[in-house]
């Protein structure tokens, strides 16, 4: 998916800075790697994004969530490999390691505010001059919100599920939604203060069952926190069968046993597609006064396809995630996919990201993406199809 025009001119006009680094990031994406797998031997050359899962740990139990939700692939996870986390030091390495490329972060979970490091981390890459990213539930930033703005923290994106009730009932804690009502307040305070346009400030919300019918009331419920953008992403899923065909072919392929996918298993049928369609079209009927993108990109035909047919691509038929993004699990693994990562390809406490990033086993999974095609479980993925 390329970036919406609406959305570039936005980072154009607020964060020039951050529209020149995502243009270059983008050309990489589209260009760059677009070569190297077509017709190279899996070998990346321009790594520009690093996903850094920097804690398992959570403090809500979100319902749709893969890791912590009703059937989350955390829980079969020994506690004690679930609790440990990089230290910092092993973090500022990477950091300056990759000081030249200037790469973009995105910091992620759990929740980000649980790891005891994360704001000297922060510091330091934005010393560097990296692009960085936080998602967060907006539950711990209140407290750090006037640090964050100084630093010059790039973009913030924060879950939200709808009107207040709904969310904490989504998010399965009390109070969540004054939380996060405080946190953008605080931060938006601070950007006021400080005469700065960042961090530029996004929501993410993710579809379920529960929500379907709020997507216009969550739109209104944005545009009164005066946020600068939205990101919809219809629900990520598999079914049983694919996720053992997944399973399947990552032990005969790769040597691993791939059980991520069972997070990811739900009932389609719970949701009532053509109320979402009605919903959606309201939505898109009105303006809004910020950009908002939906992920994927759906017609209305397309939309019941997307719920019956959990197999269709829609036409998605490259992941070049692995070309130009490393992900780094909260032990320091390296994983080659975001969403599922079961295939680890080193540990950054072992051995730089760089030398990690091209080994044997990096590249035969890129040759195997550019040989054999997709998982079965790459339909619904958000390196596939996603922002």
């Amino acid at each position: 998916m390329r970036i919406p025009v609406r959305l570039l001119l936005d980072l154009l006009l607020k964060t020039p800075d951050v529209f020149g680094k995502l243009t270059r990031n983008e050309f990489s994406k589209w260009v760059t790697a677009q070569a190297e797998y077509r017709w190279g031997a899996g070998v990346a050359t321009d790594l520009r994004q690093v996903d850094m899962k920097i804690t398992n740990l959570c403090n809500l139990r979100c319902e749709m969530c893969a890791q912590w939700g009703d059937s989350g692939y955390n829980f079969d996870v020994p506690s004690e490999k679930l609790k440990k986390m990089v230290p910092l030091d092993v973090y500022l390495r990477l950091v300056d390691e990759l000081a030249s490329r200037k790469p973009a972060y995105y910091i992620w979970g759990g929740e980000p505010f649980l790891y005891p490091d994360l704001m000297p981390l922060v510091s330091h890459m934005k010393k560097r001059n990296a692009l960085v990213s936080i998602i967060s539930n907006g539950t711990l930033v209140e407290k750090h919100a006037e640090k964050l703005v100084r630093m010059g923290v790039d973009n913030f994106m924060f879950s939200l599920d709808g009107p207040a009730d709904l969310h904490d009932r989504i998010r399965r804690v009390p109070g969540t939604f004054d939380k996060l009502s405080g946190t953008i307040a605080e931060i938006n305070r601070w950007k006021r203060a400080l005469n700065t346009p960042k961090p530029y400030i996004m929501f993410i919300v993710t579809l379920t069952p529960m929500n379907q019918d709020h997507l216009v009331s969550t739109m209104e419920i944005a545009e009164r926190f005066n946020i600068d953008s939205l990101l919809l992403y219809y629900s990520w899923f598999t079914t049983e069968k694919l996720g053992r065909a997944h399973q399947d072919l990552m032990k005969r392929e790769f040597g691993c046993d791939a059980v991520s996918w069972k997070g990811y298993v739900s009932d389609p049928s719970r949701f009532d597609v053509p109320k979402l369609v009605a919903e959606i079209q309201r939505m898109r009927s009105r303006s809004w006064p910020f950009s908002y993108i939906i992920v994927p990109e759906l017609t209305d035909e397309q939309i019941p396809q997307y719920f019956s047919e959990p197999w269709n691509n829609f036409g998605n038929t490259r992941c070049i995630s692995p070309w130009v993004t490393t992900e780094i699990q909260a032990n320091g693994d390296v994983a080659t996919c975001r969403d599922h990562p079961d295939y680890v390809v080193g540990n950054i406490m072992d051995e730089p990201i760089l030398k990690i990033f091209n080994n044997a086993k990096y590249r035969k999974f890129r040759r195997h993406l550019q040989t054999k095609g997709l998982m079965p479980v790459c339909a619904r993925c958000c390196g596939l199809m996603g922002f």
